[in-house]
């Protein structure tokens, strides 16, 4: 019968220990998979929206600089001396030096704007300077942009890529230039290529991504690299870039797999692209699935402990009983079978342990009763944690994760998780001072995450209060008390102190805030032990105060006392030898 006892028992934990593993594992695995899958999936929709929205900005800008480029050249065709020098090409010398002088002037509306130039149609020239030379003397019917402008009747703007702009003599500038026909002459007006250069070069796409605009005819108008570019060390997928208005692709450049996000321009014929490397763009990715695997390693741990757990709870009720009754067999009455289980052995158990009881020793049951009856009034006098703290944590939590502050949710969950285990603290009503100052420093963190703005705080702890000991959440509720009824809706930050002290052989804790503070009527019903006029903020004052006298003595406790410049001061006593004290004992 023994044997088959055992037997029967091992094979139920072994059931349990596959039951719990398989289950958390399949649950994990889906978990792991479905979280990896909406975090890759989110994290390429965020890229995405973000490098539209930048490309399109940065679109706009261009459009905003080229757009006003040709305003300036309708501003300068307006000069009445300078339509007859492109129409008519004969003005006087006088005419000639207002003219020089109003593009001067017009040139230095922008500091961006390099040089405005006149071209006739007899090969004349005239700029924003005096001293400028025409380095062409009327070859410039050769270039380019003039057969562009006089082949085409439907548009009467030419806009150039980046280039050295040669029509002045000596000068060889980098920009992008505006040509416009204007009868039988052109206006010209360069703009800095710098400026294009500062508003791309600056732009931090990862770590190594990039910002390049092509034009319609694909020409580089500008890249990081342009020399590798003109040198052709350097591609991109322009052509295929060009086909489409607008949109994103994926593509292998050097190796490494990137994406194309790009958005073409009406106004310019430029098409703006960014370049991001994928690996940089999904950093996150490999940290979650770090965190998966880890989160799978645990909860298999886990799992295989608490099948250990379950199966020993249900064979030890068995060997419970059966150890009792070979006591009663050696004549041993003063036992008590305690067998915490809800199938038939306990009742098993119930019928053995009244028959003892009856020939057990009175007093001992009472005295028993009696410290059960202590130890039960005391857990039920301990401060709870308010779930409200735990909803509106776990709310902040999924808020930071939606919005992609994945630091931030992770340092929230860091400080919850060792909220929750100093909490703990294995069960221990008494728990040294270094453990009380971690656990209301866990708690205050996640507060002013929360509260952001709102909150700040101090804790002071003297390094020689860390020897001595004091009751387990005594000063929590206390701290939660200052925020939700002291501090809460103020428009400036509220602050709490917090401080640690030896005073003789006293150990004192002081809770300080700035807030609403107190009636003195009412703080004078409290130190008096009298909470009857309080509700909902009267109650974790008056835990932590019976509590600390429920355990130390009624010579212990808590006080009130108003602040001077508005607020509260909390103070709580406790014993400072009460570490030593139970060591010795022990």
């Amino acid at each position: 019968m023994n044997s088959l006892n055992r037997h029967r028992s091992g094979s139920i934990r072994n059931q349990l220990i596959w039951s719990f593993g398989l289950l958390l594992l399949l649950e994990t695995l889906v978990f792991g998979f479905l979280s990896n899958y909406l975090f890759q999936r989110t994290l390429s929709e965020t890229n995405k929206i973000y490098m539209n929205q930048f490309v399109s900005n940065l679109r706009d800008v261009t459009d905003t600089y080229v757009s006003y480029l040709e305003d300036m050249s309708e501003v300068v065709i307006k000069n009445p001396d300078i339509k007859s020098y492109l129409t008519e090409g004969g003005i006087s010398a006088k005419q000639k030096d207002d003219v020089i002088e109003y593009l001067y002037s017009v040139k230095n509306t922008r500091s961006d704007i390099v040089s405005i130039i006149l071209l006739n149609n007899r090969g004349e020239f005239l700029s924003d300077s005096v001293d400028d030379e025409f380095s062409f003397s009327g070859d410039f019917k050769q270039e380019h942009w003039y057969h562009e402008l006089i082949s085409q009747t439907d548009y009467d703007v030419y806009l150039t890529a980046s280039h050295v702009q040669n029509l002045i003599d000596g000068e060889f500038p980098w920009v992008i230039s505006l040509y416009r026909k204007v009868e039988q002459g052109f206006i010209v007006v360069d703009l800095n290529y710098s400026l294009i250069e500062e508003l791309c070069s600056g732009i931090n796409i990862g770590g190594r991504g990039y910002v390049f605009i092509v034009n319609n005819k694909n020409e580089m108008v500008y890249h990081p690299r342009l020399d590798l570019i003109y040198n052709g060390l350097k591609t991109e997928r322009t052509e295929e870039l060009l086909s489409k208005l607008s949109g994103t692709l994926d593509a292998n450049v050097d190796g490494r797999q990137v994406v194309y996000t790009f958005e073409s321009s009406s106004i310019t014929g430029w098409t703006v692209v960014s370049v991001g490397f994928i690996d940089e763009l999904y950093t996150g990715l490999e940290e979650l699935r770090f965190f998966l695997w880890l989160i799978l390693i645990v909860t298999m741990s886990v799992a295989i402990l608490l099948s250990l757990l379950l199966s020993m709870q249900i064979t030890h009720p068995i060997e419970a009983l059966r150890s009792s009754m070979k006591e009663v067999e050696q004549g041993n009455f003063d036992i008590s079978i305690n067998v915490k289980c809800d199938h038939e052995v306990y009742d098993l158990a119930r019928d053995c342990d009244i028959a003892i009881k009856k020939i057990r020793d009175l007093i001992k049951e009472n005295k028993r009763d009696q410290e059960t009856k202590r130890k039960h009034e005391l857990k039920a006098l301990q401060a709870q944690i308010n779930p409200h703290f735990l909803y509106n944590t776990l709310d902040s939590i999924i808020w930071l994760t939606e919005s992609n502050e994945n630091e931030e949710a992770i340092a929230m969950t860091e400080q919850l998780a060792s909220f929750f285990r100093l909490s703990l603290s294995r069960g221990d009503e008494i728990i040294p001072v270094k453990i009380v100052h971690d656990h209301i420093e866990a708690y205050l963190v996640i507060q002013k995450m929360r509260y952001k703005n709102t909150l700040d705080y101090e804790i002071d702890f003297h390094p020689d209060t860390y020897r001595h000991a004091a009751l387990k959440l005594m000063i929590q509720p206390i701290v939660e008390n200052s925020i939700y009824h002291g501090l809460k809706g103020r428009k400036n930050i509220g602050h709490i102190w917090i401080s640690a002290r030896i005073n003789g052989d006293v150990l004192l804790f002081r809770i300080e805030d700035d807030g609403v503070g107190m009636d003195q009527d009412l703080i004078a019903l409290i130190n008096s032990g009298d909470y009857s006029h309080f509700s909902r903020s009267g109650v974790g004052l008056r835990n932590v105060a019976e509590r600390i006298k429920l355990t130390f003595g009624p010579e212990y406790g808590l006080t009130l006392s108003a602040r001077e410049n508005g607020g509260l001061i909390v103070e709580l006593t406790v014993p400072a030898d009460y570490l030593n004290d139970e060591e010795t004992h022990g």
